[in-house]
């Protein structure tokens, strides 16, 4: 079952030009989300016992030697590695029961984004990840660099 994600991520990472053109980065992140009740509540007068959200953590590093920036774009294949977790594994959607495994996770990626600011200090970034047992998932965020 795909079910959606409401919440925020933070990493830290490091990145280095090795040449005009090229580079490595590497991020160490932690994910907190909600996967909410997704069908229709039920009527006021029934009253749900059972868990109708659960929280998720994910631990995840990622490799990403990248090219650039050209101009101020940058682009780069990505290796990830990640650990799903949820306080609650069974959800419950009115009669229908799901569960939702902690599990580990290893797929790749593209990586690009566009550094901004007099100094680059700005990264938007956009991301396409998957794994063997996860469809596409797209990732939009920004960072700032302190260095």
């Amino acid at each position: 079952m795909d079910v959606p994600v409401l919440g925020f991520t933070a990493a830290a990472g490091y990145r280095q030009n090795y040449a005009d053109w090229f580079g490595i980065q590497a991020r160490l992140g932690l994910s907190i989300g909600i996967v909410p009740y997704t069908e229709e509540q039920p009527p006021e007068d029934e009253t749900r016992s059972e868990q109708d959200n659960s929280a998720m953590m994910e631990l995840y590093g990622e490799f990403i030697p990248h090219f650039g920036p050209l101009g101020r774009f940058y682009f780069g294949p990505m290796v990830f590695v990640s650990r799903l977790m949820f306080t609650d594994n069974r959800l419950n959607a009115g009669e229908s029961e799901y569960y939702l495994s902690d599990m580990t996770r290893v797929g790749g990626g593209l990586d690009m984004g566009v550094l901004v600011l007099s100094r680059e200090q700005l990264d938007i970034k956009w991301r396409i990840k998957s794994a063997l047992d996860m469809p596409l998932r797209l990732e939009f965020g920004a960072g700032y660099h302190f260095m």
